[in-house]
């Protein structure tokens, strides 16, 4: 009666009764098949931590995307009121009116795109 993956030391015996490398043999493969097992879960190891370190580096990528688009964001905005402002006090009040829509403009379409797109 065996319990584990190696037979018992009996029946090696009667292996070896039969063929003289067979208990050998079993070993070896037995051997070969564990190396392979630990290589296995050792790969399996370190593709899991390359997935933690991918999406670590997604997720700062997508953090200085967010941050990148506010201050271009804030930039535009700032623009288009100075402009708008300068334009007021030139005498050209529909343009200027015009050039300060277009942030509220911006703002909803991305709000609608965003909606559309489920994010």
């Amino acid at each position: 009666m065996t319990s584990g993956p190696i037979p018992d030391a009996s029946t090696l015996e009667g292996y070896r009764r039969v063929r003289a490398d067979l208990p050998d043999l079993i070993i070896d493969e037995w051997l070969k098949e564990a190396a392979a097992r630990r290589e296995l879960a050792n790969r399996e190891a370190s593709l899991a931590e390359r997935e933690i370190a991918l999406k670590e580096t997604i997720s700062g990528n997508v953090n200085r995307l967010e941050i990148f688009r506010l201050i271009l964001g804030g930039t535009f905005l700032c623009g288009a009121l100075l402009l708008a402002w300068w334009l007021a006090s030139k005498d050209h009040p529909e343009t200027a009116l015009a050039i300060a829509a277009l942030p509220v403009v911006g703002a909803i379409a991305s709000a609608g795109i965003k909606l559309f797109r489920g994010k």
